[in-house]
């Protein structure tokens, strides 16, 4: 992992951090990264991948899938079950896809990242990232 990861959190009041290699990305379901890096309010389940907000406010949310997808898929942020925005496309085979965006949410409201096609052999430079930046 990379050390700097972890002096995020000091600097934010609320961050999450998590990264490793999911154990899948199946299409249109929750990537579930499997390291937590920093979680300062113990917002995210491992075994849902999804971040359950802890603040109302905006969360700048960005996202990487190192993984062997396929050209057309895209990487987006979920919001209580739905798509919030695409972050990221593949326009080629086995090209990772990243992005981010500001994403304003209600305290209790998850979020979550999926992509839009089945990827496989996903790699531990994946990550998924969120901090509460305001309540605006």
């Amino acid at each position: 992992t990379n050390s700097s990861w972890g002096a995020v959190g000091t600097a934010v009041a609320t961050a999450l951090i998590v990264n490793g290699a999911p154990a899948s990305a199946a299409t249109n379901a929750v990537i579930i990264f499997p390291t937590v890096i920093k979680d300062t309010d113990s917002a995210y389940n491992a075994s849902t991948g999804e971040y359950t907000a802890p603040k109302t406010g905006y969360y700048q949310v960005s996202a990487r899938l190192d993984a062997l997808v396929v050209g057309g898929n895209v990487l987006q942020v979920y919001v209580n079950g739905s798509v919030y925005m695409t972050i990221g496309n593949a326009y080629v085979t086995n090209y990772p896809i990243d992005g981010s965006v500001l994403v304003y949410v209600v305290a209790g409201q998850n979020i979550d990242i999926r992509c839009s096609a089945s990827s496989s052999g996903a790699g531990v430079d994946s990550h998924f990232t969120a901090a509460y930046i305001g309540s605006g």
